[in-house]
C-alpha cells in the first residue's frame, strides 16, 4: 500500500512540473524579442543572404558577387575558367 501512495505522488508531482515548464516555455515564445535577448542580436550581425550560383565550366557553386560574369548571363570561378568555356563553344 506504501508503495501505491509513492506512487501516486511521484506522479503528480511529475505531471505539475512537466506543466509548469511547459507554461514557462510558452509564457517565453510568446514575449516578443527583447533589445537584449542574444539570439536577436546574433541574427542582427550575420550578414544578409547572397544568392550562389554555378560555374558553367565546373559546376562549382560561389556567391554571386564574387562570380566572374559572362556572355548570355552565365557565371564563373574564374576569369580562366571562363576563358576555357569560351575557347570550347562555339559563338553564336
Amino acid at each position: 500500500m506504501r508503495n501505491i501512495l509513492l506512487l501516486l505522488v511521484l506522479l503528480i508531482v511529475g505531471t505539475w512540473w512537466m506543466r509548469s515548464n511547459e507554461r514557462k516555455r510558452n509564457t517565453e515564445r510568446m514575449r516578443p524579442p527583447g533589445a537584449n535577448d542574444a539570439r536577436t542580436t546574433a541574427r542582427q550581425a550575420l550578414p544578409p543572404a547572397e544568392r550562389m550560383v554555378r560555374c558553367s565550366e565546373c559546376d562549382t557553386y560561389l556567391p554571386e558577387s564574387e562570380a566572374v560574369a559572362g556572355a548570355g548571363g552565365k557565371h564563373f570561378c574564374s576569369g580562366e575558367h571562363r576563358d576555357a568555356y569560351l575557347t570550347r563553344e562555339p559563338r553564336a
